[in-house]
């Protein structure tokens, strides 16, 4: 008969020195042993990737020289403990944890990984995180928090990923945010925020995720100044003016959703051959006026192309039809006229 995590625990207790337990990716089932805040040098606790219930044990506050603590992906529930101590790294994302997260974790200064995703949480997040100098990955998305993002998050300057999506977040973005200048993957969509984007001077930004929100005004001139933004979806907010012409600047953009927004003016003034590795280019559903620019026939590397719902005119230009990689072309819903270019009518792939 295989042992159970309470009689694993019970022999590791034995062991009085033990400083590693890793009983993660296994069939464990039940409550994480009251016991296992007894193991005093215990330095990094894996029970990632089982069927644990119950609840975190307070005990664990008991493990001063507790360093990675991970829980994720198991069934606990209940509240987090506040008397975490020393820890580097909390993993107990993908779990029913409930409650809000307590301010005490603004004491863990040593923390580097803030992992919390997919749970229940819910209620305000703690100002006090914004304390955490030390910190570079925080994810609290898919949860239930509201109010608003704390301002006290432009304290991070360390913090190198950061989502908050997929929750019930609203107002506006802090402006302390842009000072968060290590920033690489910045994820706030799917909340209610809202307000104007003062994100100018992330310049080591590779993603930006803000779509189902309320955003108005317009994009930020400044943003992809460092042309080094890959991925950028801004998709169903209300943002107005041009499309920031920067953009040009992004040899490395590989994805950009502008879709269902109050969008104006001419895409014919970004120089958008420049951004030659471009796949997916969607502006449907704006106020986009004038023709469609010929240097989109530069992007060799296209394969979606979604202009509909616009007031385009003029003719679609041939080089559009040259492009090979092209999958889909959505162009309906706009006042183009003039014939159909007969490159478009020897592909195979559109």
């Amino acid at each position: 008969m295989e042992p159970s995590i309470r009689q694993l625990v019970f022999l590791a207790f034995m062991e009085a020195n033990l400083t590693h337990l890793a009983l993660a990716r296994n069939q464990f089932s039940g409550p994480i042993p009251l016991g296992i805040g007894k193991l005093q040098y215990l330095v990094e606790l894996y029970l990632d990737n089982n069927n644990l219930t119950g609840s975190i044990p307070a005990s664990f506050g008991d493990l001063n020289r507790l360093a990675e603590l991970r829980l994720f992906q198991n069934n606990l529930s209940g509240p987090i403990p506040s008397n975490l101590t020393n820890l580097i790294e909390l993993h107990l994302f993908d779990n029913q944890l409930s409650g809000s997260v307590p301010k005490e974790l603004g004491n863990l200064k040593f923390l580097t990984i803030m992992a919390m995703s997919k749970n229940q949480l819910n209620g305000s997040i703690p100002a006090s995180i914004g304390n955490l100098s030390n910190l570079e990955v925080l994810y609290l998305d898919n949860n239930q928090f509201s109010g608003s993002i704390p301002a006290t998050f432009g304290n991070l300057n360390r913090l190198v990923n950061l989502s908050l999506d997929q929750n019930h977040l609203s107002g506006p973005i802090p402006h302390s945010l842009d000072n968060l200048t290590n920033l690489i993957h910045l994820d706030l969509s799917n909340n209610q925020l809202s307000g104007s984007i003062p994100l100018g001077n992330l310049n080591k930004l590779v993603v930006l995720r803000l779509f189902r929100n309320q955003f108005s005004d317009p994009l930020p001139e400044l943003l992809c100044q460092s042309g080094i933004l890959q991925n950028i979806s801004v998709a169903e907010n209300m943002l107005t003016g041009p499309i920031a012409k920067s953009l040009q600047n992004c040899s490395s953009l590989v994805r950009a959703h502008f879709n269902g927004n109050h969008f104006q003016g001419s895409l014919s003034e970004i120089n958008w051959g420049k951004c030659k590795i471009l796949k997916t280019l969607v502006v449907a559903k704006n106020n986009i006026t004038g023709g469609i620019a010929p240097e989109i026939g530069n992007l060799t590397q296209l394969h979606t192309l979604n202009l509909s719902s616009n007031y385009l005119s003029g003719e679609i230009p041939r080089e559009v039809g040259k492009l090979a990689s092209m999958l889909k072309l959505d162009l309906h819903d706009n006042q183009l006229t003039g014939g159909i270019p007969q490159e478009l009518g020897v592909r195979n792939s559109v």
